[in-house]
């Protein structure tokens, strides 16, 4: 539960009409709200209503006039807080019986919105660190926007809060956690702008490092070190000809990257990867890491599953697949064997393995 400041993108006017909620959701794309939720306000910004992205769909969908009045629409007896001592064990008591609540407004004795108490799903997950200033990071090394107003990936990562809302990522946090200690030295290869590294090091661990092939990631990653007062070492490098690896870690991690760069991603060398032997390509990656894994260390791969291909729709973006036979036959080779294997359904169906180095 965090106490945010009141975003004004996210105001209504009570006089406005379908279309205007519609244009307001393309002009603030609600996905960089994780709340998905547009407050409603009179003339004298008090709160009339609160109007999810839910609600304009719905009423899309019900084909209703697009000059349909905003409060037909909306939900007309939000839940809000008083801000008062007790806000805070209001808010709690309201979370714990309102199970899809998740944001409430704060409103001073004028019903005015002075900012807004949250609830994000698997917080745990989170770097915690003040969004506005991530984001001047992110802009400061050219990782936030394109030139027509989108996202980039590595904003969107944050934005979306990517390391708790994508289960499989989500899921190699949890198996960190669990699994690993927090002396333990962990390796992460195409670490980006270090959001697994920043969690790690916010929650305990202390002997972290990663590489990345793109400079402006690194000093991205070196800059948020700074700002949350992390400790890890990173460095830019080439993920498929590694310069340096550390040596007997006790995890090394290649998550959302390897499949990409197979697709030509990242850098010109890349290109024309996806051509090659697909299994060839993930036995010269594994053979690159496998002797920096110390003995029961875990390697942690993210690849594409061959079952994506039986997809009624095929798209062929991330066309080098491996299914869980030819994996973990890959990985025997080097002496691996898969403890743990995650899906993730998204555009394409991934797969993390956790693959343990035998003695």
């Amino acid at each position: 539960m965090r106490l945010e400041s009141l975003d004004p993108r996210i105001l209504l006017s009570s006089s406005q009409r379908l279309y205007d909620a519609v244009i307001s959701l393309n002009v603030y794309d609600l996905a960089e709200d994780p709340l998905h939720l547009f407050f409603v306000v009179d003339e004298e910004q008090r709160l009339v209503s609160a109007l999810s992205r839910g609600d304009i769909k719905r009423a899309l969908i019900g084909a209703w006039a697009a000059d349909t009045p905003i409060l037909e629409v909306c939900n007309p007896n939000p839940l809000a807080l008083l801000d008062r001592a007790s806000w805070e064990q209001d808010a709690r008591n309201i979370f714990s019986t309102r199970p899809l609540v998740n944001c409430l407004p704060l409103l001073d004795a004028e019903r005015r919105i002075t900012n807004v108490v949250v609830r994000y799903p698997y917080e745990e997950f989170d770097v915690v660190l003040p969004r506005e200033q991530v984001i001047k990071i992110l802009d400061k090394h050219g990782l936030a926007r394109n030139e027509n107003g989108s996202l980039k990936w590595w904003l969107a990562a944050y934005i979306h809060r990517r390391n708790a809302c994508d289960e499989p990522s989500r899921g190699v946090l949890r198996f960190i956690r669990d699994n690993i200690s927090c002396d333990s030295r962990i390796f992460i290869t195409g670490c980006g702008c270090g959001w697994f590294l920043l969690w790690m090091a916010q929650n305990g661990f202390t002997n972290l490092s990663g590489s990345d092939i793109l400079p402006e990631c690194i000093s991205a990653a070196q800059d948020l070190a700074k700002l949350a007062g992390a400790r890890y070492e990173v460095w830019v490098d080439n993920g498929f000809r590694p310069n340096r690896i550390p040596r007997n870690c006790h995890a090394v991690l290649a998550i959302h990257w390897l499949f990409s760069a197979w697709d030509g991603n990242y850098s010109r060398d890349n290109e024309g990867l996806k051509e090659q032997d697909h299994l060839k390509l993930l036995k010269c990656f594994i053979e690159q890491y496998a002797p920096h894994v110390a003995d029961n260390g875990y390697l942690v791969l993210e690849l594409i599953d061959k079952i994506s291909s039986e997809r009624a729709e095929e798209s062929g973006i991330y066309p080098v697949r491996h299914s869980a036979e030819e994996v973990a036959s890959c990985l025997a080779e080097f002496g691996f064997r898969v403890e743990k294997r995650i899906i993730g359904l998204s555009h394409q169906i991934r797969a993390i393995y956790f693959a343990r180095k035998c003695i």
